[in-house]
């Protein structure tokens, strides 16, 4: 170790020593300097300190030497960010060259001026002007004539068709031919500027190329005559295709005829490469704009064709049709990159990076397929078997779908490493290094995180399930179980997902703090502007585990009365007699009226006329309520022997007997209607009188003697006789 530090000390002062002498300075090490360096070596833990900076030191070097060699790949990836890069200062100084071209316009004006002032200049710009007539002249001329030439190709036959239409295209093309045949005549007649002839015959053959390319797609797609149509598409789709391919040759043409026109003006280089960029740009616009939408059609007509055609296809061609058209994009506008930046040795590595990556895809198809094919068929199910029981299947395949897109995912996993790898990115190095594996610990950390969550959710579910199910052998639930244990389970519910949810945002790298904090002030802020629903909560706690009321009760509450439906955590409802269904919040509850609560009493009140033997009447009720518990129907409802309670009261018209019986919850009114039937039923036979309201004249009696008689007149009409 000594010697290791007087070697480097060595070192050191014979580097200062070189240094010293190449910038010509004195040789001899300064004091201070030998100061530092008794102090170093005097010093225990700066020495040890030295030690451990030369180890690591070391181990960085050796670790260097073993690193392998760049691959070409990454080569041409780096290449090309530097490409980027010194394009990137290009850009910029295009930009304020092409805005220098702005301020020079004034002065291109003033020697414009000075150019048609020449006569010589004039003279030549009239010659341009008189070879346009001319040739625009005798073509007008030949379309005239071929105007009168009548073809009618749909009535020959399929072969001879496409000659005649491809006769009818050339006969549409003369007169541009024509026009353009002149120009050159009268050009070589009539001398002007060259680099104008040039322009004017270019813009000439462009008019012809764009006639040329519209009449040819016109004969294709038809889009006006279907019958005239070479490929057969609906109208629609026809019209489709040519409102884009219009737009694309459109603007092919203008492009360029405005790329000739810049080239004939002196505009400098570094302005050049902007504008032709800006020129340029709208082609991947376009392209964009129209894969997304083929995107969108494609997706669609899959759609119409229904699940079973999406079923007989893989998953990959699945995923390949959702997502092609956003590739597409991606290599429309790496190419437009390329063309741009003028970055040849892209192409090469763009077309082998794809055809590898297409070759690894169409290895990794088959099996896919093959998985989902050996799955499907190991956790197959007999037909005969889901015949006679239609959810055994169900039950047997629960989180069978959550195995296969696992198992499905780790291979869509592998197969993107290798693409990714194919494309330079270097997937195993990042897997392998120290973030790749803090990375994937995290995400088991998730998935087991999930997986807990899951399973505890699907416990919560199949205990509630197993308690509420009145199976064989078991008692019937009660109606307080089949109220608590659903809100039971969705607050764990609620309770599980958001612990789980809180535990992720964590182990994904997000402060949970803030969110912790933020839930206490929204629930401050919730029990101060929300004290109504506050008082709901707890006042259906409350009600909850008092067992006041559970669900299926008859109850009043809140002036309304009916079968209660649901008990929540702060409301209720219940179902009217008419089938009004009645939402009451538990704040509002201030009285609760159950009247099935264990069991129900019917109240019954018979009344009689003032002439019948109340205790004969009583001992009639009494036999009658025998003859309804021994009922092998009713019986079964009535807990106890019906009460007698006795003379109830005197009424105008009669005298009340009240009985009463003990009944299960909710038949006491069945029972009530019974009982009244069947006691109407045995007065009827005895002649009991049951008194209805009636009125009792009485002329009453004066002082002085009696009352005249009441006379009353009665007529007939059918016999026509009066009596008085």
């Amino acid at each position: 170790m000594k010697r290791l530090l007087i070697f480097f000390l060595t070192l050191l002062f014979l580097s200062a020593q070189a240094k010293a002498l190449a910038q010509k300075r004195d040789s001899r090490p300064s004091e201070e300097e030998l100061r530092d360096m008794i102090n170093l070596l005097e010093n225990q833990q700066r020495r040890e300190r030295l030690l451990k900076e030369l180890k690591s030191l070391l181990r960085t070097m050796e670790i260097e030497k073993k690193e392998m060699p760049k691959s070409k790949k990454a080569l041409i990836m780096e290449k090309g960010f530097e490409r980027f890069d010194m394009l990137v200062s290009e850009f910029r100084n295009s930009t304020i060259s092409t805005l220098r071209l702005f301020f020079l316009l004034p002065q291109k004006l003033k020697e414009l001026r000075g150019f048609l002032s020449v006569d010589e200049n004039r003279r030549l710009l009239i010659n341009i002007f008189l070879s346009l007539g001319i040739s625009l002249f005798f073509s007008l001329i030949i379309r005239f004539y071929l105007r009168r030439l009548r073809f009618d190709p749909l009535s020959q036959r399929s072969i001879k068709r496409v000659y005649l239409h491809i006769i009818e295209i050339f006969i549409k093309l003369l007169p541009y031919g024509v026009f353009l045949g002149f120009l050159f005549i009268t050009f070589n007649i009539f001398r002007s500027f060259p680099k104008l002839i040039g322009l004017m015959l270019f813009f000439a053959f462009s008019v012809l190329f764009y006639k040329a390319l519209y009449e040819v797609g016109n004969l294709i797609l038809s889009p006006q005559d279907i019958k005239k149509r070479l490929i057969p598409l609906e109208d629609e789709n026809a019209n489709y295709l040519w409102i884009w391919y219009l737009r694309f040759l459109r603007y092919s043409v203008f492009y360029l005829i405005l790329k000739d026109l810049i080239l004939t003006i002196s505009i400098p280089k570094d302005s050049l490469t902007l504008i032709y960029g800006i020129l340029f740009l709208p082609y991947p616009v376009l392209l964009t704009v129209f894969t997304l939408q083929l995107g969108r059609i494609v997706k669609a007509y899959v759609e119409k064709k229904g699940l079973k055609y999406k079923d007989r296809m893989g998953s990959l061609s699945n995923m390949i049709i959702r997502y092609w058209h956003i590739i597409t994009v991606l290599y429309i506008w790496t190419v437009s990159i390329f063309i741009l930046f003028n970055f040849n040795r892209g192409y090469r590595y763009l077309i082998f990076t794809t055809l590898e990556s297409l070759i690894t895809i169409a290895i990794a198809y088959p099996i896919f397929y093959l998985s989902d094919l050996l799955f499907n068929r190991f956790f197959a199910i007999n037909e005969k078997i889901k015949e006679r029981f239609p959810g055994l299947e169900e039950k047997t395949n629960r989180y069978i779908a959550f195995l296969k897109k696992g198992i499905k995912g780790f291979m869509i996993l592998l197969l993107s490493g290798t693409v990714l790898q194919i494309w330079g990115v270097p997937a195993v190095m990042i897997i392998s290094s120290e973030l790749g594996r803090v990375i994937i610990l995290r995400i088991i950390t998730i998935l087991i995180i999930s997986a807990v969550v899951l399973v505890m959710i699907e416990l919560s579910q199949f205990f509630s399930d197993f308690i509420l199910k009145e199976g064989f052998q078991r008692k019937e639930i009660s109606q307080k179980a089949r109220t608590l244990i659903p809100v039971a389970r969705s607050t764990l519910k609620i309770g599980v997902t958001f612990v789980g949810g809180i535990v992720i945002l964590d182990q994904v790298g997000i402060n949970t703090t803030p969110i912790l904090a933020g839930a206490g002030l929204v629930g401050l802020a919730v029990g101060f502007g929300a004290q109504t629903l506050v008082k709901d909560i707890i006042n259906g706690l409350f009600i909850l585990f008092q067992d006041s009321i559970r669900v299926g009760d008859w109850v009043m509450v809140a002036g309304r009365s009916g079968l209660v439906e649901s008990i929540g955590l702060r409301k209720m409802e219940i179902r009217g007699l008419e089938g009004d269904l009645h939402v009451i919040p538990y704040s509002a509850i201030d009285t609760v009226t159950n009247l099935t609560k264990e069991y129900s009493r019917a109240v019954v009140d018979i009344g009689v006329a003032y002439r019948e033997d109340v205790d004969q009447v009583m001992e009639v009720l009494k036999m009658i309520g025998e003859e309804l518990r021994e009922d092998p129907e009713y019986g079964r409802y009535i807990l106890e022997p019906m009460e007698i309670f006795g003379l109830q009261e005197f009424a105008d018209s009669a005298v009340v007997i009240r009985v009463r019986f003990k009944t299960q919850p909710l038949k006491q009114w069945q029972i009530k209607r019974e009982f009244q039937r069947r006691v109407k039923k045995v007065f009827d036979e005895l002649q009991i009188e049951i008194p209805f309201p009636h009125v009792t004249l009485y002329m009453g009696e004066p002082k002085m003697g009696t009352s005249p008689p009441l006379n009353v007149k009665l007529e007939l009409k059918k016999g026509n006789i009066q009596e008085g």
